[in-house]
């Protein structure tokens, strides 16, 4: 068609030039000033035709070309059609509110839902409350036009959690406008739960490998190391670390007339004292050996750290645990040991043990059932 009307506007251009030519050469005859007299009507009509011509063709050429840009568009949006539904991944767009604007079936499966159920939800809703801080750091990331991978757990329609890796960009308008956003969902469930589990029972391990099996409280491996953690830290806090050595009132006597079945209930129950006079937030209570216990108290001046020795002493004759044999009392007591340290590189942590030691000491030589306590300076 193209050809054809390219033909057809050449003849008219060759048409015109013979026209005009002939015209020359009739003007000298008797009818040249007649013929001279029309040429200029007659060239405008031929010169508009051509243009009439050369603008049928412009405008067919732009109808083929607005034509080949439907088709390619039909063709990308087809080929985009096959890899959304075919990817393994989830797919999900967003506009500028978060509202989900596209989703592909295998996202919806993932989460349980059909497509048609997703539209218009807001990302936010399929996260659970206690990740809600990824959203909300993700959102910000995408409106600076930063995009991001991260792992993330969104919520399915049954309320399960489920485990994504997911790979995002912002969408911007050509004058820059945030208009949402794009994001890949790779299904990690699995391996997520396996590394979660496997945490746990890593965490598990450490406080099983920390923990005395009989009281269920710290053991001296813990004690230890805890005690180094926090009279360390105290070099940059410029506060002051209290102890507390404590141990049962004639406990031999105790395993002899009762056994030691029964000394092993003794031991859990004051474990117990220990564990509740406490905040096991920021303190520590310990086994420190045989029937010998410890506490760790951190950022605790002398007054506060006798006063919790103090609880523990009433608490463990509030146990009335039987003890015919103990010339302190008919009941199960205990004597302590308290000292509080600042830090200073001429004391080391086996100096403070030392000390709190040598304080239970003399809380025994003293009567037992007491508390004695000093600072060390």
């Amino acid at each position: 068609m193209n050809g054809l009307i390219a033909q057809s506007s050449g003849a008219v251009f060759l048409t015109s030039a013979i026209i005009c030519a002939g015209l020359f050469q009739a003007a000298s005859g008797l009818w040249g000033k007649a013929i001279f007299s029309i040429i200029p009507a007659v060239s405008f009509c031929l010169f508009l035709i051509s243009g009439l011509v050369l603008l049928m063709l412009a405008k067919e050429r732009s109808d083929l070309q607005f034509l080949e840009v439907q088709r390619n568009l039909r063709q990308a949006e087809t080929r985009f059609q096959q890899i959304v539904e075919t990817a393994i991944e989830g797919i999900l767009i967003f506009d500028e509110h978060y509202r989900v604007t596209f989703a592909n079936d295998n996202m919806a499966v993932m989460l349980g839902y059909t497509v048609d159920d997703m539209l218009g939800r807001t990302y936010a809703s399929f996260f659970p409350e206690s990740h809600m801080d990824v959203y909300h750091y993700q959102e910000s990331l995408r409106k600076r036009g930063e995009g991001s991978v991260y792992e993330c757990c969104l919520l399915r329609k049954d309320g399960q959690p489920h485990w994504f890796l997911i790979s995002a960009k912002p969408i911007f308008d050509e004058q820059g406008n945030f208009e949402g956003s794009f994001g890949m969902f790779t299904d990690i469930n699995d391996r997520k739960e396996m590394v979660l589990l496997l945490e746990e029972s890593n965490r598990r391990l450490t406080e099983l490998s920390n923990q005395d099996s009989l009281t269920g409280v710290a053991n001296r491996r813990c004690f230890d190391a805890t005690l180094e953690h926090e009279y360390s830290r105290l070099r940059r806090s410029n506060s002051q670390l209290s102890i507390i050595l404590l141990d049962i009132d004639h406990f031999k006597e105790y395993n002899d007339r009762y056994g030691h079945v029964r000394g092993d209930e003794c031991l859990r129950q004051i474990g117990s004292v220990l564990a509740c006079s406490i905040n096991p937030s920021v303190d520590l209570a310990a086994r420190y050996g045989g029937e010998e216990f410890a506490c760790i108290l951190p950022d605790t001046d002398i007054q506060a750290a006798v006063a919790i020795a103090e609880k523990i002493r009433q608490g463990i004759q509030d146990l009335r645990i039987e003890h015919e044999d103990s010339p302190v009392s008919q009941f199960v007591t205990a004597s302590f040991g308290v000292t509080t340290v600042q830090y200073s590189t001429d004391i080391s942590p086996a100096d403070i043990v030392a000390m709190a030691d040598k304080l239970l000491y003399k809380a025994k030589v003293s009567g037992r059932n007491t508390t004695e306590y000093g600072v060390i300076e």
